[in-house]
């Protein structure tokens, strides 16, 4: 299972980012600096959850509950539980529904609209910044077996695009780095 709750916010300044979203048959998260986009059945195995599925879970409930160390997943009236090699609990935690997450705490940004979407860089790139811890901390959450990533570099301004160095494997995953100003 990933680590999904590395790339969500800390911040109670941005509570809808303390939180990660499922769907379209995609778990987004973002902090604000890193954004991790990966298909539901790399985070929640293979046909846990339908592509018409949209819900909300508090990155630090899924960190505490030891989800991302889950072998199998059950759900219950929006509680989810996570269970170990042995068919043991690893913890359960309520996860919210489209509407409880507007009503109770905001709205979830559009991470599509951020994605770009052109297959090669725009402008030619003079020099590029970015912080090599957030890397690492986007690598994490996206990391399952596999440790070897591309990059890909837009433009100077403009997110760098990561993803899995296997993508037979690792079709549909991805994560962005906003660079940094200079």
């Amino acid at each position: 299972m990933k680590k999904v709750h590395l790339a969500t916010s800390k911040d109670n300044l941005r509570p809808a980012l303390n939180y990660f979203q499922v769907k379209n048959g995609f778990v987004y998260a973002s902090d604000c600096h890193i954004l991790v986009k990966l298909p539901v059945d790399e985070v929640f195995g293979k046909g846990k959850f339908s592509t018409t599925d949209e819900f909300y879970i508090l990155g630090e409930d899924w960190k505490k509950q030891k989800m991302y160390a889950a072998i199998n997943f059950g759900e219950f009236q929006n509680i989810l539980t996570a269970y170990g090699k042995k068919g043991e609990t690893l913890g359960m935690l309520k996860i919210l529904t489209a509407s409880e997450f507007k009503e109770k705490v905001g709205v979830f940004p559009d991470c599509e609209a951020i994605i770009p979407t052109e297959d090669k860089p725009t402008e030619s790139i003079v020099s590029i910044s970015f912080n090599p811890t957030l890397l690492d901390k986007l690598t994490e959450a996206m990391q399952d077996s596999c440790r070897l990533f591309n990059l890909t570099f837009f433009g100077q301004r403009k997110a760098i695009v990561v993803k899995h160095n296997k993508p037979e494997e690792y079709t549909n995953g991805l994560g962005l780095i906003m660079p940094l100003a200079f």
